[in-house]
């Protein structure tokens, strides 16, 4: 009786304040008085949500506008305490008269997007303190871009975990590869990085938000904007990896809300929900990140519209996929092309789907690992294989396809028990699958299924590939190995730790002669590219460790010392 008569003593208050707020600083019902701004608002149970602008405050009641316009009238009372919160500051700052414009941040931007004075001194390695609507719309400076190319989003270029570069590294000091910059302050999650234009963008929950945080190429975090409600059941963090097409970003959060944001401001575009299609998040959330493919942004919602592709310009559907019905999973889709036909490929909680590109129509299934507890790796295809892989003992399946009279039909091929890969993924080199294989690493030739070795290195972990080696990373102890890529065997050629919390799934990046590894709050920068120096003789001698710019660069913060091993707090 006391916590009932306590709550709505509570509630009483907040609508007392927000009503007075309304009669002595009337805030307009007109929508055209205020800038729209769009956020998700959330009923105080937590159950329903709305993507709405606050445009007036009226009888007890927050006048909301939905993205096509229509408007809805919500009592302040039912509203979640941090969406009354907002409606009340909102509310009294709608009543103050304007203000010069001056250079500063927003009054809830958060802690370390500080005006052009005092951004010379960044504290990277402070952790900020939880905001509870982090933003940054003012458009960050262009930052110089290192030597390489980009890494558009989950992946890489091709989504394949294949990087362009060359002239990297073949071995790794005893201390590992010379640190660049450390940033903190991104919250916590298992998002990979994007690396686009000298940027790098990533997500994590900070508070109660999912968050976007972007990064310039010396390590300064240039700006952060809220996405969504953060996931706190199941792994609390951020999953999916930012995708970066044509100066946009585009984000799925863990809830499953689809946006487009402006990569350079974080302006936001336009949204849609996974719900929008009859989806529901799996028990961990969705993890997917959006697959852009031409004109097309595709997304996995799961159910009897299990894959939809949008018009990435203004998120509307172009086609839903026909004759398939499964609900999500937590990998991504992938993209090829087979004999001039453009297909997509997932991995569901059905099976293995793959679907005509141009119309989201079947082309084949087959329920390998259906029902798993969860299946989370991306399928990947090449030379007309498709292979997918899952943990929990299920392993992997390679489908061949072919083209009988101008009909595509899929195999089975060959199945393995050898590749049992939780999360961390697999890629294909020279006709073999390296890959996560349990607790360790293993290597299938892709034609017949053949296991050629199997190791154990840092661990159960994620890797990608570069210049002809492969870079680990293990999911405890933040372990980072680089090693060969060979079907004779797996050769380490130096390994590092870094530091974090709980497991790391993040899986690492190599692009522009520089390797990222996320773990937790924290994003470390190493320089991984070799140059060719004279010897005393004059002649070109052997690698460096590092390039010419990337040598003259200092590990920054105050922790950089205590990151390699043998340093403090090992």
């Amino acid at each position: 009786m006391c916590r009932h008569f306590t709550a709505w003593l509570i509630s009483a208050a907040v609508l007392l304040a927000l009503l007075w707020a309304a009669a002595w600083g009337k805030a307009s019902s007109d929508p055209g008085n205020e800038e729209d701004e769009y956020r998700t608002w959330t009923d105080a149970t937590g159950e329903f949500h709305v993507e709405a602008a606050l445009v007036g405050f009226a009888e007890g009641n927050a006048q909301l506008k939905k993205r096509d316009g229509s408007m809805i009238s919500v009592p302040a009372a039912k509203l979640s305490k941090p969406d009354r919160s907002y409606l009340q500051r909102e509310l009294a700052r709608r009543r103050r008269p304007p203000q010069p414009r001056v250079e500063s941040p927003a009054d809830d931007a958060p802690p370390g997007d500080k005006p052009p004075a005092a951004a010379e001194k960044p504290r990277s390695a402070e952790k900020p303190e939880a905001a509870e609507k982090p933003r940054s719309r003012a458009p960050a400076p262009k930052a110089a871009e290192p030597p390489g190319g980009d890494w558009p989003g989950w992946r890489g270029p091709k989504r394949d975990g294949k990087s362009p570069d060359t002239g990297l590294l073949e071995s790794w000091p005893p201390e590992g590869p010379p640190l660049l910059w450390h940033g903190t302050g991104i919250g916590k999650g298992f998002s990979s990085v994007a690396v686009v234009g000298g940027r790098v963008y990533t997500t994590g929950v900070i508070g109660e938000r999912l968050v976007i945080s972007v990064f310039d190429s010396e390590g300064k975090r240039i700006g952060q904007a809220p996405h969504d409600l953060a996931w706190t059941k199941n792994y609390p963090g951020g999953r999916s990896t930012p995708m970066i097409d044509e100066g946009n970003l585009y984000l799925i959060s863990a809830h499953g809300l689809v946006g487009c944001y402006s990569a350079d401001s974080l302006q936001k575009k336009w949204s849609v929900h996974m719900r929008d299609f009859g989806g529901s998040p799996p028990e961990w959330g969705y993890a997917e990140s959006v697959l852009i493919l031409g004109p097309l942004a595709i997304i996995t919602p799961g159910g009897s519209k299990c894959i939809v592709a949008l018009n990435k310009t203004n998120g509307r559907p172009v086609w839903v996929s026909g004759g398939l019905e499964a609900a999500a999973q937590y990998g991504s889709c992938f993209a090829f092309e087979f004999e001039g036909l453009p297909i997509v490929v997932a991995g569901t909680h059905g099976g293995l789907a793959g679907v005509d590109a141009r119309n989201g129509q079947a082309l084949f299934f087959n329920p390998f690992a259906a029902g798993n507890t969860a299946s989370c790796p991306t399928p990947i295809a090449e030379a007309g294989h498709v292979f997918w892989a899952a943990g929990y003992g299920k392993g992997g399946i390679c489908m061949k396809l072919v083209n009988n009279r101008g009909r595509l039909t899929a195999e089975q091929a060959w199945t393995t028990g050898d590749m049992v890969c939780h999360h961390g993924g697999y890629i294909i080199h020279e006709g073999h699958i390296y890959g996560n294989n349990d607790n360790g690493w293993a290597c299938i030739e892709l034609a017949s299924g053949a296991t050629r070795w199997k190791e154990q290195a840092v661990g159960k972990g994620s890797l990608c590939f570069a210049d002809g080696m492969l870079y680990l990373f293990g999911e405890r102890g933040g372990k980072a190995a680089l090693a060969t890529c060979s079907p004779e065997g797996l050769e380490v050629r130096g390994q590092f730790s870094v530091a974090g919390d709980g497991p790391s799934w993040a899986h690492p990046v190599v692009v522009g002669g520089r390797l990222y590894l996320r773990y937790d709050d924290n994003l470390y920068c190493y320089s991984v590219r070799a140059a060719e120096t004279p010897d005393a003789a004059g002649q070109p001698g052997r690698p460096e460790r590092t390039s010419d710019l990337d040598a003259k660069r200092k590990p920054t913060g105050p922790r950089a010392a205590r990151l390699q091993p043998g340093g403090e707090g090992q």
